[in-house]
C-alpha cells in the first residue's frame, strides 16, 4: 500500500503551536476500563472493540449509514480512503460496515500515530498515510474527503481552483467521491478568511456553481447529498458516464437556474447548446422564455420559468398563452421542434417554453431533428411533419386529461431514451403524465436486446424528508439509493435481462407527499428521463 512520504517537510501544513483547524487540539488515547477514549478533533469513545455511536458527531453518523444502505454488499471486495482522516474515525466506521481494504490519510504525524496505535489495539487492518493530501498515488473504490476543500482550495496547499482538485481526486478514485462543500457563510470560513487567503492564487471563486461544474466534468452523476449543518454538505458522485441519451443536467440555486450540457455532448454536437444560446437570445425580453443570465462554452445561467405544468397549475387560457408564445417565436423565425409537457412551465399563471437545443431558424423544417422525437411523449406521429402548434396543443390536451381517470394516475408515454432498445408492455402504474411518480410504482418491459443497467433521470422536491428509492426487478434483490433534492440527478441500477424477454421494474420510495396546496395529488419525485443499456 501506497505509505507516502514521512521524510517529507510539511512545515507548509503543519502548525507546531496547534492554533487552527484540526491541529488546535492535541490527538490523545485514554484507556478506561474495557473503553478506549479518543480526544482531540475527532473525539470519541471505542467499547468492546466498536465505536460507540452514541459518542460520534451526527454527520458521521450519517456517513456510517450511508455506507451501510449503498455498499455494505461489496464492502468486503472493496478499498475506501479517507483523505485528512484525522484519528481515523471514518475509517474505524468502514471498516464495522465491512470494508477490508481501509486507508486514512493525514499531514499531521501525531494523528496518523494515533490511527496507527488504534488499529493494532483493535486488530484491524487500516493503512496510515503520513503525507498531503496529493500523496497518495493509489487508486481507491471509494473516496472520501471532509471539511478539507476550503483549506486545500486557499490555505494549506492553495490549489485556487476546483478543476484542479477535482483532476486529481478523478485520478484516484474508481467508483464513488464523498466530499464535503463548505459554504463561504460558514463560520469557520468567515472567521479564518478562507476565501480572501491568497487571492492572487485563486483563478476563480470560491462558490457552489463552480464547485458542482468541476465535479460534473470529472464525475459521471451525482448520487446523493447528504446535509450535515446549514452550511455543509456532503455530495456522493458516481465516476461514470451520465445516461447516455440526454444532453445535459439542470441545476437550480438561489438567484438562477444553471443548464450544464455533457463535455461529450459539446464535443459531438456542440450546436445543441449554441442553439439554444441563440434561440434565448432571440426571445430576450418576451415573455415566456427564459432569459440568459450569462453563459459559458459548457453552461447556460438562466431565469427560472417556475414549476413543471400539471393539471393543477395549467392556466385556464393554457392554449390561448401556447399560441401567443408561438406568435413569438415564428416572428423570429424560430421553431422550438420537441415541445412537450416536460418542456412547459408555469409561474405566475403564465405559461413558459424552455429547452430550445433543437430550435431551428427559418421556415424550413430542419434535416438534423431525430425522426422519432415527440413520439414517445405523445406529441407527435412518427409520419408527421414537426409543427409546433401541433405539438403544443397536444401537450396541453395531455396535462388536460390527466385528471380523467378515476383509478389514479392515467396512462402515460414513459420517457424512454430513444436509443434504448427496450419498449414498454401494457401501461405503467403509478405514473403521472406529468412526470410525477406514486411511491410505489410499476412497469413492464420487452427486451430487444440484452440489458444489463438502468439508469433513471429524476428530481426529487426541496422540501420534506431524504427521498431513498429502492429498484426491484423480477427475480433479482432490491438495490437502493438516496435521491438528491433539488436538483436533476441520475441514478443508475444494475438490472438483467435476456434478448426478447420481458421483465418488470419496480420502483419503491421510501415515502411521498401532497404535492402542493392546490394540488391535491400526492407523489415522491418527478422522472425526466429512462435509460437502458
Amino acid at each position: 500500500m501506497d505509505r507516502g512520504d514521512r521524510n517529507a517537510n510539511f512545515s507548509a501544513y503543519v502548525d507546531p503551536l496547534r492554533r487552527i483547524g484540526s491541529q488546535s487540539e492535541v490527538p490523545k488515547i485514554d484507556e478506561n476500563g474495557n473503553s478506549i477514549v479518543v480526544r482531540g478533533y475527532q473525539s470519541f469513545v471505542i467499547r468492546q472493540r466498536r465505536v460507540d455511536r452514541t459518542t460520534i458527531a451526527d454527520k458521521y453518523l450519517k456517513i456510517v449509514r450511508y455506507l451501510e444502505q449503498n455498499y455494505a454488499e461489496v464492502a468486503e471486495g472493496s478499498s475506501i480512503l479517507d483523505i485528512g482522516c484525522s484519528s481515523g474515525l471514518l475509517c474505524l466506521l468502514a471498516s464495522e460496515v465491512g470494508f477490508k481494504r481501509v486507508s486514512g490519510l493525514d499531514h499531521d504525524p501525531e494523528y496518523i500515530a494515533v490511527l496507527e496505535a488504534l488499529s493494532r489495539q483493535l486488530g484491524v487492518n487500516i493503512d496510515a498515510i503520513l503525507g498531503n493530501w496529493r500523496s497518495t498515488k493509489s487508486k481507491h473504490d471509494i473516496v472520501c474527503m471532509l471539511s478539507l476543500i476550503h483549506w486545500i482550495y486557499s490555505k494549506t496547499a492553495a490549489e485556487g481552483a476546483f478543476s484542479k482538485i477535482f483532476t486529481y481526486l478523478h485520478g484516484i478514485t474508481n467508483k464513488f467521491l464523498l466530499i464535503e462543500w463548505i459554504d463561504p457563510e460558514d463560520p469557520a470560513m468567515k472567521d479564518l478568511k478562507h476565501t480572501s487567503a491568497n487571492r492572487d492564487i485563486q483563478e476563480e471563486p470560491y462558490e457552489i456553481g463552480g464547485f458542482l461544474a468541476a465535479a460534473e466534468q470529472y464525475f459521471g452523476s451525482l448520487d446523493a447529498k447528504i446535509s450535515t449543518s446549514p452550511t455543509r454538505c456532503i455530495y456522493v458522485f458516481r465516476k461514470e458516464a451520465r445516461l447516455p441519451g440526454y444532453s445535459s443536467v439542470v441545476r437550480f440555486n438561489k438567484t438562477c437556474v444553471i443548464k450544464a450540457y455533457r463535455s461529450q455532448i459539446i464535443k459531438n454536437s456542440g450546436n445543441l447548446i449554441e442553439r439554444e444560446k441563440k434561440a434565448l437570445v432571440l426571445l430576450s425580453g418576451q415573455p415566456g422564455f427564459p432569459v440568459i443570465l450569462h453563459a459559458t462554452e459548457s453552461e447556460i445561467f438562466m431565469t427560472s420559468c417556475g414549476d413543471p405544468i400539471s393539471l393543477h397549475n395549467i392556466p385556464e387560457d393554457a392554449e390561448e398563452q401556447g399560441r401567443t408564445l408561438i406568435k413569438i417565436m415564428y416572428e423570429r423565425k424560430i421553431r422550438h421542434n420537441d415541445i412537450h409537457p416536460a418542456n412547459l412551465f408555469v409561474k405566475e399563471g403564465r405559461l413558459h417554453l424552455i429547452d430550445f437545443g433543437w430550435a431551428s431558424f427559418g421556415d424550413n423544417e430542419p434535416d438534423f431533428l431525430p425522426r422519432n422525437m415527440g413520439v414517445e411523449q405523445g406529441v407527435r406521429r412518427i409520419d408527421e411533419a414537426f409543427d409546433d402548434r401541433v405539438m403544443l396543443e397536444r401537450a396541453i390536451q395531455i396535462v388536460r386529461e390527466q385528471g380523467n381517470s378515476r383509478l389514479g394516475p392515467a396512462p402515460m408515454r414513459l420517457p424512454i431514451d430513444r436509443e434504448s432498445r427496450v419498449s414498454l408492455v401494457g401501461d405503467p402504474i403509478g405514473f403521472f403524465p406529468d412526470g410525477w411518480v406514486r411511491a410505489h410504482a410499476v412497469l413492464r418491459c420487452r427486451a430487444a436486446a440484452e440489458v444489463a443497467s438502468i439508469s433513471l433521470k429524476l428530481w426529487a422536491p426541496k422540501r420534506g424528508e431524504p427521498l431513498s428509492l429502492i429498484l426491484r426487478a423480477a427475480g433479482q434483490p432490491g438495490v437502493s439509493a438516496m435521491v438528491p433534492k433539488g436538483i436533476v440527478s441520475v441514478l443508475r441500477f444494475e438490472l438483467r435481462a435476456a434478448p426478447e424477454s420481458e421483465f418488470a421494474v419496480e420502483l419503491i420510495a421510501d415515502h411521498e407527499q401532497q404535492l402542493s396546496e392546490t394540488d391535491g395529488r400526492r407523489g415522491s419525485y418527478v422522472l425526466r428521463g429512462i435509460s437502458f443499456s
